[in-house]
């Protein structure tokens, strides 16, 4: 049941996100995926998103009966959805973004009946969240079909759109910032004018925030020296993750990582710094960084009191992440 509908028998048009987009169909008591179909911000995208639309809904003899969309009304799939919902008068539910990750991953590992709690590891670098900030470091509960947000990353300013997920650099000046260390270790990534208006940005009251982990790998890599423009998505991140495995590869038996107690970006920002000052390698501190991740989940974890936890979100195909928290799991 969500939100007064009783799913399981319905006719289910799902439109999926924006950018690495399929859509689903729930039919006659079967599921459909469609094709990977990709960018849907590209006008060719979207003309083959309709079109394959139309053509799955004919070949299934398919009439949507309710209508699923993601929360975030700028996305092309949203504003298709609503239009069907619109056009022929059918019921339209949204989802949250990062709650819809949760629900895939208890789905495909049979959990929605779970006996026990499970705990939600939500991290990617953008989705619009129920109180209309940027989420991307979530932590969510789930128990007897009730799904709760129960902790997060906190909040920086998210500054310059979309640019952000493109320049690491607007990343690292958003965290250092937080501690007044913006200066020695980012000023000289920015022209004198993009300095001054990326700062006065960052003083506006009414700035929109984001709790994303995305960003916050990518304002380590920027920190490091590693990628301040990136050229591909997720290409500051990889480069990071690299510098990782290659310390761990040399060093086994490590296993330090930032004292951090409470989930705040610029703190561990503010740790990195302090290792910089120390001249510590920037292999060792990427290395260091994950392990600082891995830490935080399982204090959170214990805080709730969970046994199971399940990860989703486009920061998790970080191979390294994902080994060292089984690792860190069996150790527990």
């Amino acid at each position: 049941v969500h939100n007064g509908f009783e799913l399981n028998e319905k006719s289910i048009y799902c439109s999926g996100a924006l950018l690495k987009s399929t859509f689903a169909i729930q039919h006659i008591g079967n599921t459909y995926i469609s094709q990977y179909l990709g960018d849907t911000t590209n006008y060719d995208i979207q003309k083959a998103y309709e079109k394959l639309y139309q053509h799955l809904s004919s070949v299934l003899e398919f009439k949507p009966e309710v209508i699923v969309t993601d929360k975030h009304p700028n996305y092309f799939s949203t504003e298709f959805g609503k239009q069907l919902s619109e056009k022929h008068h059918i019921p339209l539910l949204q989802v949250q973004h990062h709650k819809a990750h949760f629900a895939s991953v208890l789905a495909e590992n049979e959990l929605i009946n779970c006996d026990d709690p499970v705990l939600g590891v939500i991290w990617d670098g953008t989705g619009l969240g129920d109180d209309q900030q940027i989420w991307g470091g979530e932590f969510f509960k789930y128990s007897k079909n009730v799904m709760k947000r129960v902790d997060h990353f906190e909040y920086f300013p998210h500054i310059a759109g979309d640019k952000m997920a493109n320049e690491p650099r607007l990343s690292a000046l958003s965290l250092s910032s937080q501690n007044g260390k913006d200066s020695n270790y980012t000023k000289d990534k920015f022209t004198p004018v993009e300095w001054k208006i990326f700062k006065q940005k960052l003083d506006l009251k009414t700035q929109l925030n984001t709790s994303s982990v995305g960003r916050l790998f990518d304002a380590v890599a920027s920190l490091l020296g590693l990628c301040n423009n990136q050229s591909f998505e997720g290409e500051a991140a990889m480069i990071l993750q690299s510098l990782g495995e290659d310390f761990y590869h040399n060093n086994l038996n490590y296993n330090a990582f930032y004292d951090i107690t409470k989930l705040s970006g610029s703190s561990i920002i503010q740790a990195i710094i302090i290792d910089l000052d120390q001249g510590i390698s920037p292999n060792e501190i990427a290395f260091k960084f994950h392990l600082t991740l891995v830490h935080l989940v399982m204090l959170i974890a214990k805080k709730q009191r969970t046994k199971h936890i399940a990860f989703s979100g486009g920061v998790f195909q970080n191979t390294l992440l994902v080994d060292l928290l089984i690792d860190q799991s069996g150790r527990d």
